[in-house]
């Protein structure tokens, strides 16, 4: 691993860590992550796991999908097609239009932690 990767590594996960945190995320609560298979993304769906979360992770194509399963997810959908009942938190590290969607049966719980994060 180069150097460059090797530092933001950490950054990825005190994000996802913080994001967590701020939505309260707790055993038996359902997280939606999207961007799932990002850096914090990733991140967010192990932790979201061993807090003992059911855990959405959500992507843009089949193929970034692979392996999130084994990482932690117990659901794995493409953009937020199949996501038919409501979810206690958001973790969006994305942004723009899917994400208003899947906020808003968050919103409904009361819950929502959103990270998005520009590094221009």
């Amino acid at each position: 691993m180069d150097l460059a990767k090797a530092v933001a590594l950490p950054v990825a996960g005190v994000a996802a860590l913080r994001s967590l945190r701020a939505a309260g995320l707790g055993p038996g609560r359902r997280v939606l992550i999207t961007g799932a298979s990002g850096g914090v993304g990733r991140f967010a769906v192990q932790l979201a796991a061993r807090a003992g979360a059911h855990v959405i992770a959500s992507v843009g194509s089949p193929a970034r999908g692979e392996g999130l399963v084994e990482t932690g997810a117990d659901e794995v959908l493409i953009g937020l097609e199949g996501l038919d009942r409501l979810v206690d938190v958001v973790i969006d590290s994305v942004g723009g239009p899917p994400t208003g969607r899947g906020r808003e049966p968050a919103r409904s719980w009361g819950q929502h932690a959103e990270r998005r994060l520009d590094f221009r």
